[in-house]
């Protein structure tokens, strides 16, 4: 045998040191978890050396437009309009839920194809007749209904499959949670949620004015006929609300922001393709940021509170108006010509093209939806989370 045989290694040093730095390296890794899947920070700019728009540069935008095209409704309506069974809108209903199940339907299509899909919804399914949502589509019934059949209904506006399966499954995620906020009730929580369902235009007023004590009261406790409701909502800061509606399947940033804004009416700096195109153009962000995200939460922090409702319906209308301004915008144009735009002097149009248009080429193309004649629509998932990579891509439709 060789003289080493039978010894006993000495444990080295090395040796005892080896297990800590195994535990280390897992800590150090859970430290790189982000908070938010879409990276967010609430409160603070991604580009904090980057200070436009000054609340003076946002308000010289806001008055210049404001007084082009004659808008008066500048800030938030006392009672949030009833909705409507021939728009889908942008989340500007009492309702919240309905609020958001709008929203997504709008999203990456044409405001021509997400009224087709409501008003298709509506002869399918019909009206809720009362209690929270009514006077829109009876959603329950929709929740009820086979994935088949609701992917048929949606088909008239393309993107049906994508569509389908956000509409359902927040329905159902909404069903499940509300079940198990009844299974297990907050303590003194209200047994019913009375005071936030707004069935008329009387009512909304009360549900509005009552919405400054709801923020202490506990989320009530929801009936039978209220297990499809986000009313709860009511009273959740601008932050939490964000995060809130980040959890279901198909909402994003811009589609969480515009139900913030226009349903709970909370000041939200919602980013749409519209009003991304003109933060590009007015230098509020720094040049090369083609990430919506970070528009939203740079303008979030910038932006004033009492700027950001009417700033949003405004670059909207631009956009959509004029000539100059327009997605696939063409200097030396007849139209270009003719057209005068109030903004000339603060814009700066060659950036856009930078940024905007490679958003789109780097999708893996466009594909052609059957049933639906040749627009700019995307077959792409709205608001698809890249679990890694925390971004989100959203692809938006100039009218």
């Amino acid at each position: 045998m060789g003289s080493g045989a039978g010894r006993k290694r000495k444990t080295s040093k090395a040796d005892n040191e080896e297990k800590p730095k195994r535990q280390k390296k897992v800590k150090n890794s859970a430290k790189r978890e982000k908070k938010h899947l879409y990276g967010l920070t609430p409160g603070v700019t991604p580009f904090p050396t980057h200070v436009s728009p000054t609340p003076e540069q946002a308000e010289e935008v806001f008055n210049l437009l404001a007084k082009l095209h004659e808008y008066k409704d500048v800030y938030h309506p006392k009672v949030v309009p009833q909705p409507s069974l021939e728009v889908a809108g942008c989340g500007e209903v009492p309702c919240i839920l309905d609020a958001l199940l709008r929203t997504v339907l709008s999203a990456s299509t044409t405001f021509n194809h997400a009224n087709n899909m409501l008003k298709a919804l509506v002869a399918n399914y019909g009206v809720l007749e009362s209690g929270i949502g009514k006077g829109s589509v009876n959603w329950d019934k929709v929740r009820r209904a086979s994935f088949q059949d609701v992917l048929t209904t949606l088909k008239v506006g393309g993107l049906a499959g994508i569509k389908t399966k956000h509409v359902k499954g927040i329905l159902d995620a909404v069903y499940e949670r509300n079940n198990a906020r009844r299974a297990h009730p907050t303590p003194n929580a209200p047994q019913a949620e009375k005071s936030q369902g707004a069935e008329s235009q009387e009512d909304a007023t009360k549900v509005n004015e009552s919405r400054a004590d709801e923020s202490t009261a506990s989320p009530a406790i929801p009936s039978d006929s209220e297990l499809l409701t986000l009313n709860y909502m009511h009273g959740m800061s601008h932050d939490e609300a964000i995060d809130h509606f980040l959890e279901f399947p198909g909402v994003g940033v811009k589609t969480a922001s515009c139900v913030v804004l226009f349903s709970l009416q909370i000041p939200s700096f919602a980013v749409d393709t519209h009003v991304f195109r003109f933060c590009q153009w007015l230098r509020w962000v720094p040049e090369g940021c083609k990430n919506r995200d970070k528009v939203f939460m740079h303008c979030q922090v910038r932006v004033p509170d009492t700027l950001k409702y009417g700033l949003h319906q405004l670059f909207i209308r631009h956009g959509q108006t004029c000539h100059r301004c327009g997605a696939s915008t063409a200097p030396g144009t007849k139209e270009w010509e003719k057209s005068v735009c109030p903004l000339e002097q603060l814009l700066d149009r060659t950036i856009a093209s930078k940024g905007a248009n490679k958003k789109k080429a780097d999708l893996k193309g466009p594909k052609k939806v059957k049933g639906v004649k040749k627009e700019n629509v995307y077959e792409t998932d709205e608001d698809e989370v890249d679990q890694e990579g925390g971004e989100a891509t959203e692809v938006d439709i100039d009218e």
